[in-house]
């Protein structure tokens, strides 16, 4: 394609998002697989458990692996500096993938599960290592993903991943237990295999170890249009998302979990994609503020409609939930210099995720508790004091938040205009970049370029050898045809101020 047509080729045209998807993109597609499947797929409960009736062990079970999966979480939470280590990420995958076909074996092999039956606590320890074994794959893909150079690809990449995870999950519900806990059990093999393969490209994974990063925090799109209060928000969704869970699991409806939670991926997925490339994707304060009384909806239904009913409900819950995971793993740069590293840094274990993966974890343990313990005739007083408690700490948190905002604005400054501005700037960079058919590393190296960031600078937070800067740059401007920095910021302060 010449220059000319590359210069006038539509913007949206659809599709166009999807040609920098890979093999990145593929393992964190494969690990959201991997998590859902555990955690909601009949496929994956232990046939002993199923055979016998013995629901609440099962939702033990899945407690336990949730409770697996927030320790590690929470440990690299107070010791961020462990996702930079290559010599620690290689073996915690390794006894992640060693661990984790034990809770689907017993439903491949009758030998080991009579073994296992004869000590069911086996089954207990099982299912905490395979919370272990998520939490790495979440935590090296998260990390690792090297694609998310702005928000729109980020958008691309969560988007595909919810596709791809949700047509999986329906795949498994028309399989026979023992194939589908055999495509469960290698998925773990299969993810492996890409990172290796990942971890010998030069511009792939991140091979050096910053040392001078102590604790760096993903600055996502809630966090950044919520501030330090979106972690009391995803805490809140993460917390319905485990009540609702815990219902979903619930042997009377749980085989039709696959409408739920895959066809409510995909639909996420394929509504996000379209919003992207319709230019109408805006992330605002209003948009997550009408959460919380949908939350509260949503807790009171559970509590007085049937089973066909609580099947729609956990449908809208799963695709609102999956459209909030979308767009807030969509990094957006705030144009301040000291938060660009953070890219690189693993949207599953910085502070909003970890919030969300611990209110998963005691939304289930609430939920079971209502659902197995507590008479069934107050069950709907506990789901509305469920909901009004949320809906209390998400308010005062949002009004905390709205203080810091304007704490952070710099006196005699229009702090929203300027995210406008510097929001602007990078759609503008992203048009440039697919017109002139940069690649996602250039796209990136570009967008920082363009703000008169030199390579030096750019070595040093991307995390890429200087002579890889070099590289890249030598080839987007040999793409745009430019000699220097100065021409392409020209080119992208002309391009600006045509809006």
């Amino acid at each position: 394609m010449s220059g000319n047509e590359k210069a006038a080729a539509p913007d949206g045209a659809v599709g166009a998002g999807f040609k920098n998807l890979n093999l990145e993109s593929i393992g964190i597609a494969l690990a959201i697989t991997w998590f859902g499947a555990l955690l909601w797929s009949p496929s994956a409960a232990p046939t002993y458990f199923l055979e016998n009736g013995m629901d609440l062990q099962v939702h033990v079970l899945r407690l336990l692996f949730l409770l697996a999966l927030c320790a590690v979480y929470l440990v690299v939470q107070f010791f961020p500096y462990i996702v930079h280590k290559r010599t620690l990420k290689i073996v915690a995958v390794s006894i992640g993938t060693a661990v984790s076909p034990l809770p689907m074996l017993g439903n491949v092999v009758p030998a080991f599960a009579e073994f296992c039956n004869a000590f069911p606590v086996l089954y207990y320890a099982f299912w905490a290592g395979a919370g272990f074994s998520t939490a790495v794959m979440m935590l090296i893909w998260g990390y690792d993903m090297s694609t998310k150079s702005n928000s729109q690809q980020g958008v691309v990449n969560i988007a595909a991943s919810c596709i791809f995870s949700g047509a999986m999950y329906v795949l498994f519900a028309f399989m026979q237990r023992p194939a589908a806990a055999v495509l469960i059990m290698v998925l773990p093999l299969v993810m492996l295999t890409v990172w290796v393969m990942c971890l010998g490209r030069k511009d792939g994974l991140a091979v050096e170890e910053p040392e001078q990063v102590k604790n760096p925090t993903a600055l996502t799109n809630m966090r950044k249009v919520l501030g330090k209060g979106s972690t009391v928000f995803i805490f809140s969704y993460g917390f319905i998302m485990g009540v609702a869970g815990s219902i979903g699991t619930q042997f009377s409806i749980m085989q039709y979990s696959y409408i739920f939670v895959g066809v409510s991926s995909i639909t996420a997925g394929v509504g996000m994609y379209a919003l992207l490339k319709s230019g109408r994707l805006r992330v605002g304060r209003s948009m997550f503020m009408g959460f919380l009384p949908f939350a509260v909806l949503c807790l009171f239904l559970f509590s007085i409609v049937n089973d066909g009913g609580k099947i729609a409900l956990l449908f809208v819950i799963f695709f609102v939930v999956n459209s909030y995971n979308v767009m807030n793993t969509a990094y957006a740069d705030s144009g301040k210099g000291d938060h660009e590293f953070n890219r690189t840094y693993d949207l599953f274990s910085c502070e909003s995720r970890t919030a969300d993966m611990v209110g998963s974890a005691l939304g289930w343990l609430v939920g079971s508790v209502v659902q197995f313990v507590i008479d069934p005739r107050l069950g709907p007083y506990c789901f509305f004091l469920i909901a009004v408690l949320l809906v209390s700490i998400s308010i005062l948190s949002f009004f905390r938040t709205e203080t810091e905002l304007l704490q952070d604005a710099e006196p005699g400054k229009n702090y929203d205009a300027f995210r406008s501005v510097m929001g602007e700037w990078e759609e503008v960079c992203d048009r440039l970049s697919e017109r002139y058919g940069l690649s996602a590393r250039e796209s990136e190296i570009f967008l920082l370029l363009s703000r008169g960031r030199d390579r030096q600078y750019i070595h040093a937070v991307l995390y890429i050898a200087p002579s890889t800067v070099r590289t890249h740059t030598y080839n987007l401007y040999q793409k745009m045809g430019i000699h220097s920095q100065q021409q392409l910021i020209d080119i992208v302060e002309a391009e600006f101020l045509k809006k």
